[in-house]
């Protein structure tokens, strides 16, 4: 699809792809020219990804590319609305989060919950908090980020 000698807004669309789901590793700037930097942190995505390494965005690379670059903004977003500590009463995006992830981790942990996916830290919410702090061995009634943060890395390797 894409290669070196190209120069246009979809190489700009790559690099700016490249550029978040890369993390910086290889400096690679949306100039719409597909350089050797461009080049080498495709081959770096392709050897990440289990894709033929050639240097060369095909429709596979695209499409792998696009599916992590859109599960890093989608992440950085719920990441972004998320204001600790969280606490009965207090609502938004970042509670929905919350809330999603007790439902997941309460029932991996066959633990009885009325949590909801819901955008509101009910009662249910924070017994379910609760339950999971004293697994962790966690105390408060809040969410902090450190509780947060734990409940993220369980979710990753729960869903393996």
């Amino acid at each position: 699809m894409y290669d070196i000698k190209d120069k246009s807004e979809a190489i700009r669309i790559i690099q700016r792809y490249l550029r978040e789901v890369n993390g910086g590793k290889i400096p690679v700037f949306p100039s719409g020219i597909y350089d050797e930097n461009t080049k080498l942190a495709v081959k770096d995505f392709q050897i990440k990804f289990g894709i033929t390494e050639s240097g060369i965005v095909d429709y596979i690379t695209f499409t792998k590319l696009f599916q992590a670059y859109k599960k890093i903004s989608e992440e950085k977003e719920v990441k972004d609305s998320l204001i600790f500590p969280m606490k009965e009463g207090d609502s938004g995006d970042g509670v929905a989060e919350i809330n999603r992830l007790l439902i997941m981790l309460l029932d991996f942990y066959r633990i009885n919950h009325n949590v909801r996916e819901s955008r509101y830290f009910t009662k249910s919410t924070l017994d379910g908090v609760k339950s999971l702090k004293k697994i962790y061995q966690h105390f408060g009634d809040c969410v902090d980020e450190e509780f947060y943060l734990r409940i993220k890395r369980d979710e990753k390797i729960i869903s393996k």
